[in-house]
């Protein structure tokens, strides 16, 4: 299973620093330049600043748009609406049975493991005080659902503040060095968020076909 996520916002970020490279180059260009008087020049370095500073805001909207879709639409691909309707005739009556019956862990995460994927069932199941108050892997895959949801608006509101230290980026060029340093610091974070969102995808899809030995030696 391909994620897109990580790849979408890279390009995005990778646009956007070209973006400001241009900027700095156009500015560059006018401050290279001899033939201009100060007022001249600023006002040509006022105008470039303006058109990107706009430009920047525009982007910085659509994106901001966009974000959460790229999100549903990864969470989207771990379980299909055919998956959906063949087991949500057996969801009740498994529900109660893990509820009631006495199963090793491993009993518990072969048993489960159809729903792996499904956020809203996981979350039910973890929500059982019997698996939600073991320290157990199959507990821990389950709640992952939760940590799902939780990261991906970490992700948007990390995105969306990156893309608003990107338009403050476009000032002038004698203090370019200075606005451009928070976008770059930033920048980590944000990956750093996307990274986790797309590490317990990838542990969920790799748990929906693993032994569970297997995904337990990957876990510690």
């Amino acid at each position: 299973m391909e994620f897109t996520i990580k790849e979408k916002l890279n390009n995005t970020i990778e646009q956007l620093e070209n973006q400001h490279k241009k900027y700095n180059d156009e500015v560059n260009s006018i401050t290279n330049m001899k033939i201009y008087t100060a007022d001249e020049q600023n006002r040509r370095i006022k105008e470039i600043k303006t058109k990107y500073q706009d430009g920047a805001k525009t982007t910085a909207e659509n994106l901001k748009k966009c974000v959460e879709s790229w999100i549903d639409s990864d969470i989207k691909k771990m379980y299909s609406e055919t998956d959906k309707e063949k087991n949500s005739a057996n969801i009740a009556a498994d529900f109660y049975l893990m509820s009631v019956g006495n199963f090793s862990d491993k009993n518990k995460f072969e048993f489960l493991k159809k729903y792996f994927g499904d956020m809203e069932t996981m979350k039910k199941f973890y929500g059982l005080p019997y698996i939600k108050n073991e320290r157990t892997l199959t507990a821990h895959i389950l709640s992952l659902a939760h940590n799902i949801e939780n990261l991906s608006e970490e992700v948007v509101k990390n995105f969306n503040h990156y893309l608003d230290l990107n338009s403050r980026q476009y000032t002038p060029f004698n203090s370019g060095s200075k606005e451009t340093l928070p976008c770059v610091i930033f920048e980590q974070t944000l990956t750093n968020s996307v990274d986790k969102l797309c590490s317990a995808f990838e542990l969920i899809e790799k748990a929906k076909t693993a032994k569970y030995d297997e995904i337990k030696a990957e876990v510690k």
